[in-house]
């Protein structure tokens, strides 16, 4: 198994119209801050605009499985739903890894009424620092993430020890 990260913007259009097409499922909609689906032209138009290495598709050997992303401190993700679930936590681990190598703190904003996506989160360590009614914003420091040892998060780390991964940006 191969896990790829792709930068949104080196996507060919095959590998873009299958993102947005995960991006734009009822399931990652309802889970969405933004919830109205995207056409095509906004977003090859959107992309172009991109920071890089801010957006990247997620390939499980040679198949999108995904994005993540990180815009101002703020990390997201969103997986295809056929995704197994340890599939989804090697690349979050193999992320987040990666990015605490560059910054301190990494935050999230969660609908309150995904609480599925709050208990992701804090399985890598987010902690709820802000209750705004709508939303909660969650933090995650290097420190707090380098020390998780739960059996499940040694079970995910010992995986993305051993995985071919490569960023390609």
């Amino acid at each position: 198994m191969k896990f790829t990260f792709k930068d949104y913007r080196l996507l060919n259009v095959d590998e873009t119209k299958a993102v947005l097409e995960i991006r734009n499922s009822q399931a990652v909609r309802d889970a969405s801050i933004t919830s109205e689906p995207i056409a095509l032209k906004d977003h090859q138009k959107w992309v172009k605009s991109l920071r890089p290495n801010s957006y990247f598709a997620l390939i499980l050997d040679s198949k999108i499985v995904g994005g993540i992303s990180i815009n101002e401190q703020f990390w997201g993700i969103f997986f295809d739903e056929n995704t197994l679930p340890i599939i989804r936590f090697v690349f979050v681990y193999l992320f987040l890894n990666k990015l605490l190598d560059q910054v301190k703190i990494i935050k999230s904003k969660i609908k309150k009424s995904n609480l599925q996506a709050l208990r992701f989160n804090e399985f890598f360590g987010f902690e709820i620092c802000i209750d705004d009614g709508n939303y909660y914003i969650l933090n995650l420091s290097q420190d707090r993430f380098l020390s998780l040892e739960s059996r499940a998060i040694k079970r995910v780390k010992n995986i993305a020890k051993n995985a071919k991964f490569e960023f390609i940006s």
